[in-house]
């Protein structure tokens, strides 16, 4: 599908559900001072109603759903709801958290999260999955930051690999139901066995954004499982970019091997409510930002 049939698509979406949140706003749930029902928050992703990890118009679906069938809402507090209704987290379910998920799937259209936010969010929080809030508040200042210093608009978050995970098993494990859940868990699939041993090595592919690292140590627990390892890069990238402590730190690298072993440097930023502020820069930074050759070897070889 074309990026411009997609936008289509999902802007027909939007319209049908504003179309249904005006149909339903006669049934709401009445707020009360001390409600009978106490509704779940996702602590990942508020919007996420469904818990599938993403935001989609199935989630206002639902929410639009439970509002035109004020029935399925009134349970005991004991019980848990199958979704998570509450987006604003003032432990009601109202209206308002229609309005919430409809509008951010509204900005959702028009400037959806980077893969680098979703990641750098997720790592370094150590979540099991990226936390939304600050997934959003990462791409903005990504994004104020590569405007402002179109040099490092091409650096990439790349501390880890996009979910592979290689574990040594013998061969009846992967018939374990505990190993057949967990692969389901994970949107995962074996993408290549080693022949030949029993136990072998067999390389998963699982789902990127979610933490590869979680993922390795429920692996762990599996009976009969004897290794696990989360792949890694080989060697240090020869550019990319992190954050810790809301300070960004991007690094470029050039030279005659993949990290850049003739040419490095990094810069550092803290974006605020006055804008990006440069905290640091070292190395050879004059070298990029005079136009270097960001391969000066190929220059030596002619």
């Amino acid at each position: 599908m074309t990026p411009h049939r997609q936008s289509r698509r999902v802007r027909r979406s939007l319209e049908r559900l504003e179309t249904r949140r005006l149909l339903a706003a006669d049934f709401g749930v009445a707020e009360t001072a001390e409600p009978a029902i106490v509704f779940a928050q996702n602590q990942y992703n508020r919007f996420d109603v469904t818990g599938d990890g993403h935001l989609t118009p199935r989630d206002a679906l639902v929410l639009i759903n439970r509002m035109e069938n004020p029935a399925q809402t009134i349970r005991q507090a004991s019980q848990v709801d199958d979704y998570f209704c509450d987006t604003n987290g003032d432990e009601l379910f109202t209206l308002r958290d229609v309005l919430e998920v409809i509008n951010q799937l509204a900005i959702e259209q028009q400037d959806p999260i980077s893969d680098d936010a979703l990641l750098m969010a997720m790592y370094s929080t150590d979540s099991i999955m990226p936390p939304y809030e600050l997934a959003r508040k990462i791409h903005n200042d990504l994004t104020a930051i590569r405007t402002e210093y179109p040099l490092l608009a091409s650096t990439h978050f790349n501390e880890v690999v996009s979910g592979i995970l290689g574990l040594k098993v013998p061969s009846d494990v992967e018939d374990s139901s505990e190993f057949i859940n967990l692969l389901e868990r994970f949107e995962g699939k074996v993408a290549y066995r080693q022949s030949g041993d029993d136990p072998r090595w067999i390389w998963l592919q699982v789902n990127r954004f979610l933490n590869i690292n979680h993922i390795a140590e429920s692996f762990r627990q599996v009976a009969g499982v004897l290794e696990v390892e989360p792949s890694r890069l080989f060697g240090e990238p020869s550019g990319g970019v992190s954050v810790r402590d809301n300070t960004y730190t991007f690094t470029l690298g050039a030279g005659d091997c993949p990290s850049g072993c003739i040419y490095r440097a990094t810069w550092q930023f803290q974006v605020g409510n006055d804008g990006v502020k440069l905290i640091k820069k070292t190395g050879q930074t004059d070298f990029f930002e005079n136009g270097g050759d960001p391969l000066p070897i190929i220059e030596v070889l002619k």
